[in-house]
């Protein structure tokens, strides 16, 4: 007499043989038994096995972005995020998505310009009047950072007096010098930025 059976098993599982001992390849496991008239009986188990799988996969986010999980959820962070699907066939694979993240950076200057002049921008332009200049940079990995020029304006004054001397006197300028004859007498004076012209 002749009997056989087909069972199946997940990778790295077993099967409990009935006459003893266990199957964890695949393969024909025949056994004979003996009756009692005599006669022998072959029992075959035809044992297959069904694959599970470790997959991996690595993704980067920038800093404060997100990545949607295959499975549901976000991963908002670095790290391995590990997720189990079980097949039809009852048999467990292992689906890893790892997650790094590129930094964005944020940085700021402040310059200062006098009244009427002007800023080289880096990023091409220039600023003549004051405000923050924002310019966003994305790097290669496609994550934005901000750099932010803070402009500040320095107020420049123009004042003038007017004096009198006598014919053949003089006047003694403030900055040094003297004027013996009429005409405007002109000067400079750089002052924490600031031009005050006499």
């Amino acid at each position: 007499m002749f009997n056989f059976r087909n069972d199946a098993i997940c990778q790295g599982g077993s099967y409990p043989l009935p006459w003893g001992g266990t199957a964890t390849s695949a393969g024909p496991y025949p056994h004979t038994y003996s009756s009692q008239a005599g006669c022998d009986s072959l029992v075959t188990i035809n044992i297959t096995i069904n694959q599970t799988y470790s997959t991996s996969e690595t993704h980067a986010i920038c800093d404060g972005g997100s990545y949607p999980l295959p499975w549901g959820g976000t991963a908002t962070s670095a790290g391995p995020y590990p997720h189990t699907y079980s097949s039809q066939a009852g048999c467990d694979s292992l689906v890893t998505i790892n997650i790094t993240v590129n930094q964005t950076y944020s940085t700021s200057e402040t310059h200062a310009i006098c009244q009427g002049g002007s800023y080289p921008l880096p990023w091409g332009g220039t600023a003549t009047s004051a405000g923050p200049y924002p310019h966003t940079y994305s790097s290669q990995a496609g994550c934005d950072s901000l750099v932010t020029i803070n402009i500040t304006v320095n107020q420049t004054y123009s004042t003038s007096e007017t004096h009198a001397i006598c014919d053949g006197g003089s006047y003694p300028l403030p900055w040094g010098g003297t004027a013996t004859s009429a005409g405007p007498y002109p000067h400079s004076i750089l002052r924490r930025q600031d031009v005050i012209v006499w």
